[in-house]
């Protein structure tokens, strides 16, 4: 049985929040320190602000207060960029990308990429409510949409088709 997922692309907006929800169901304190320095930068302030009159905490607290601010600002706009820039460089991404699975592996067919894979190359899936990261490496992953997924062909058909070449689903 071959399973299919035609048109597959995805929009930045997708492409960042697919990144994030993976990299905060495997890496958990990387996504963390996105939150922990805003959060602590504000936490901070307000908890200078309520103890000492404004004048005393901004004497007392300037440099470690502007470090801590400018950390919680920098992080989280240079991981945007980041995304922003591998979107940008990763072409196969915003054209139509066509995935067909079948017992022999994994065929990518798009105007960027047409490369196939046998199944010992596929490391694991990751799935994000109606997507998915199909890895190969620590590096390289491939994004599957199942809103794409061709009929008769179901979710539950790729699942079984991946558990049946013992591929990990996470």
């Amino acid at each position: 049985m071959e399973v299919v997922l035609e048109n597959v692309y995805l929009t930045f907006k997708e492409y960042a929040l697919l990144n994030l929800r993976y990299s905060l169901k495997t890496k958990p304190l990387s996504v963390g320190r996105l939150f922990l320095f805003p959060i602590g930068a504000i936490g901070l302030w307000v908890y200078v602000l309520t103890k000492l009159p404004f004048s005393e905490a901004i004497q007392a607290l300037w440099l470690q207060l502007s470090l801590f601010t400018l950390i919680g600002v920098i992080i989280p706009v240079s991981t945007w960029r980041g995304l922003r820039r591998n979107y940008e460089t990763t072409k196969f991404l915003h054209a139509p990308t066509t995935y067909r699975f079948s017992d022999e592996g994994v065929r990518i067919d798009s105007p960027f990429l047409q490369a196939s894979f046998p199944w010992e190359t596929i490391r694991a899936l990751h799935v994000v409510n109606l997507q998915a990261i199909l890895l190969s490496s620590d590096q390289t992953g491939f994004f599957l949409d199942f809103r794409c997924l061709k009929a008769p062909s179901t979710k539950a058909d790729f699942l079984a088709l991946l558990q049946r070449h013992t591929i990990s689903v996470n």
